[in-house]
C-alpha cells in the first residue's frame, strides 16, 4: 500500500517556488505567520478526521472490497487531491482537503486497526514518536528560518527511489527491504517537515490548503514507516 508516497510526489511536483526570506535574517513576515497558523490548524483537523473515519474501517471490511475497488478508491484519492492542489488558493480549497484527509483515513485506518489489536503498545510508540519528531523538527526549523527551498530535488529523487523501491517490494516480500526502506522514509518524511516548514517561513508557499496537504502526507508517511518498524522490532521480541 504505497500510494500515500506517491501522493506526496504529486504535492512536491506542484509546488511554487517564490522568493523567500534570507535564512535567520529577520523575523517571519506576518503573511508568513498567518499561513504557518492556519496550516497548523487545517493539518490538526486534518488529522483528526482522518483517525475518525479511519476507526469505522477494518482490514476485513477493505478486504471484501476486491481489487477493483481498491483501485477505484486510490484513483479517487488522486482526483480529489489534485483538485484540492488545484482550488487551494479558493474559499472551497479546504473542503476538498478535508476530503482527502477523511478518504485516506478510511483507506489505512484497516490496516492501523488491524495493527492496534494485535500490537497496541507498537502504535501509541509510533503515534507518540510521530509527535515527538514533528514538533521537534519544526520548532528547529522555525527558530532557525533556515531556507532549506534548496531540498526540494534531493528530496523529490529519494523518494521517487523509495517509491520504486517499495513497489519492487510488493513482489519480492523482502522483510529486510522493508525495514531498510521503512529507515530511510522516516528520514526522508522527517526531511520533508522541515522542508515544507521552511517552505511556509520563508515565504515560498503561501497557501495554507497546500502547506496543510504536505504536511498531512509528511506525518501520515513519518507515523507509517514508524509504525512498521515498530511492529518488525516488536515481532522479533
Amino acid at each position: 500500500m504505497q500510494s500515500h508516497k506517491e501522493m506526496h510526489m504529486s504535492t512536491l511536483s506542484n509546488a511554487k517556488d517564490g522568493r523567500g526570506l534570507r535564512s535567520g535574517s529577520q523575523k517571519m513576515s506576518p503573511p508568513a505567520q498567518k499561513t504557518l497558523k492556519n496550516t497548523y490548524i487545517a493539518t490538526g483537523l486534518g488529522l483528526l478526521l482522518a483517525a475518525f473515519t479511519g476507526s469505522f474501517m477494518s482490514s476485513p471490511l477493505l478486504a471484501g472490497l476486491g481489487v477493483a475497488a481498491t483501485i477505484a478508491s486510490i484513483i479517487g484519492m488522486f482526483v480529489v487531491m489534485f483538485i484540492a492542489l488545484y482550488r487551494a488558493e479558493k474559499p472551497d480549497g479546504l473542503f476538498w482537503y478535508l476530503g482527502f484527509t477523511s478518504l485516506m483515513g478510511a483507506f489505512i485506518g484497516g490496516a492501523v486497526n488491524l495493527a492496534a489489536m494485535s500490537n497496541p503498545g507498537a502504535v501509541f510508540a509510533s503515534v507518540g514518536g510521530t509527535a515527538i519528531l514533528f514538533i521537534a523538527l519544526s520548532a528547529y526549523t522555525i527558530t532557525t528560518k533556515r531556507d532549506l527551498n534548496h531540498w526540494g530535488g534531493f528530496l523529490f529523487v529519494a523518494l521517487l527511489g523509495l517509491v520504486i523501491t517499495s513497489l519492487i517490494n510488493i513482489f519480492l516480500q523482502s522483510p529486510l527491504v522493508m525495514l531498510v526502506g521503512s529507515a530511510i522514509g522516516t528520514v526522508i518524511f522527517s526531511m520533508f517537515i522541515m522542508y515544507d516548514t521552511s517552505r511556509i517561513v520563508n515565504g515560498y508557499e503561501t497557501s495554507y490548503v497546500r502547506g496543510s496537504l504536505n504536511m498531512f502526507l509528511n506525518i501520515i508517511n513519518l507515523f507509517i514507516d514508524l509504525l512498521q518498524l515498530a511492529l518488525m522490532f516488536w515481532a522479533d521480541d
